[in-house]
């Protein structure tokens, strides 16, 4: 008995410390901050994503008549925010900031004598668990949805805008594959790709406006925000950070006349996202616009960091940061299930109206929809944020580089197809695929599963509750 009752108050104690140790996260992760941290790269990966959610949640448009809905955004019927845009698109600047992160994981890898395997690895786990966890959850709650007698046109339209966060991260996944190699080359000639790159994407507009080679045109996804992280390598190394802020601030203000003259005598809107009923769109695929807005809004911010570095000083200022940072995947991943499910509330429960968009009424709207969306999202950050959590990073064997590349492929291709086709009717093939391959919802979460089981390797997956268990 005395040694049942030792070992019952010592698990209770264990699990008291677990609770406390949870509890205090936020807090110990802002006050074991490196004195030497860069706060602002931090700053900056928030801020975007933040922007992001508030953008899509501020210009959506819900219209209603009668049992139909239509899902649109303001900037189909109000022009004059097209200019608002260069401002609001700023996920060229995650990218920006995923390669200064990128380089210094690369950088640490090579000291400390751990490969690309590895480094793949390292960068993919805290992507794909909550990944994992957002595909599983919606693919079940897309089949409840298909099993009832809601109607099909409007479920399938919730589930592929909710899909909709897996196309860029499929393009982010390429983007850290690739981050090694590229990042060799920075060290050796660091103009040489910048310059590549701008070739390229120069070179696949050409050939989608004058000769409708639209299709190719698709490899600029990959493109442009290659261009982004080749930017955030500079920033790594330190180069941005000893230009003066009036020399970045120069270069900025050429971006952006260089953007002004792009949109108003060449083939691009001056909307720097897509707008419904527009022929050519400057992020369907991205543009040269999107570069071009990409070396502006980095000179900027530049210019910004050493002030945005002393304001990050103060402790409630860096708190926010390190909270939004901690959830930044799961607030990504369920911002749009987030607005769908506003809609839901607003006008399906509660049955308010839906004013076209830029008038009064929509305006009026705006903060209710923004804060019915904020209280959505923060029960998904409070039942799937524990997928972030950090786990064990040892590495431990188990697949060689071959066979991790080919997990990244599989990833990329399964986050794609459910991008494209959304979730519902999981066993339904699409009758278009993506490079000649049309799969299911579920065959694409196959892949997705094999794919981070081959970069993660079987045996470092294995190895992990060993590991735990060893520590408890």
């Amino acid at each position: 008995m005395p040694l049942a009752a030792s070992a019952g108050g010592a698990h209770r104690e264990a699990v008291r410390k677990r609770s406390d140790a949870d509890g205090s996260t936020l807090t110990r992760l802002v006050e074991q901050t490196p004195p030497d941290r860069d706060r602002f790269v931090d700053f900056l990966r928030a801020a975007s994503i933040v922007a992001v959610m508030l953008g899509h949640w501020m210009v959506s448009v819900v219209l209603r008549d009668g049992d139909e809905f239509t899902a649109t955004n303001v900037l189909a019927s109000a022009r004059w925010l097209h200019w608002g845009t260069w401002l609001v698109q700023v996920m060229p600047l995650f990218f920006f900031v995923g390669g200064f992160s990128n380089l210094r994981a690369e950088s640490h890898g090579s000291t400390t004598g751990l490969g690309y395997r590895d480094y793949l690895r390292r960068r993919l786990r805290r992507l794909m668990r909550p990944t994992l966890v957002f595909v599983v959850v919606w693919l079940a709650v897309a089949a409840v949805l298909d099993a009832t007698s809601l109607d099909p046109e409007l479920v399938g339209l919730a589930g592929s805008l909710a899909a909709q966060p897996l196309w860029f991260l499929a393009v982010y996944l390429l983007v850290v594959a690739l981050a090694p190699p590229l990042a060799a080359l920075h060290r050796r000639r660091p103009i040489v790709p910048l310059l590549a790159l701008v070739a390229a994407v120069v070179a696949l507009d050409v050939g989608r406006f004058a000769w409708d080679l639209s299709g190719l045109a698709m490899a600029n996804y990959l493109l442009v925000f290659l261009f982004a992280q080749q930017l955030g390598f500079f920033y790594g190394d330190g180069t941005l950070t000893r230009m003066r802020s009036t020399t970045l601030l120069t270069i900025s203000a050429t971006a952006l006349g260089m953007l002004v003259v792009l949109t108003a005598t060449g083939p691009y809107p001056v909307s720097m996202v897509g707008v419904p009923g527009e022929a050519v769109s400057n992020m369907s695929p991205p543009t040269l616009c999107i570069l071009v807005l990409t070396v502006a809004q980095v000179g900027i911010v530049m210019a910004l960091r050493p002030a945005a570095n002393r304001w990050l000083r103060h402790r409630r200022a860096w708190t926010v940061t390190v909270a939004v940072n901690a959830r930044i995947m799961t607030l990504f991943l369920w911002h749009l299930t987030a607005l769908v499910l506003a809609a839901v509330v607003l006008v399906l429960l509660l049955g308010l109206p839906t004013p076209a968009g830029a008038t009064t009424g929509w305006w009026l709207s705006r903060p209710l929809w923004v804060a019915t969306a904020a209280c959505i999202l923060a029960v998904f950050v409070a039942a799937f944020g524990w997928a972030e959590q950090p786990r064990d990073s040892r590495d431990a064997g188990g697949s060689n580089v071959v066979v991790a590349v080919l997990g990244v492929v599989l990833v990329v291709r399964g986050l794609i197809g459910l991008a494209l086709d959304g979730f519902s009717d999981m066993l339904r093939i699409p009758d278009r695929g993506f490079l000649g391959l049309a799969l299911s919802p579920i065959m694409n979460l196959i892949l997705i599963g094999v794919g981070y089981v081959l970069v993660e390797g079987i045996t470092a997956i294995r190895s992990r509750p060993a590991a735990r268990s060893a520590r408890r």
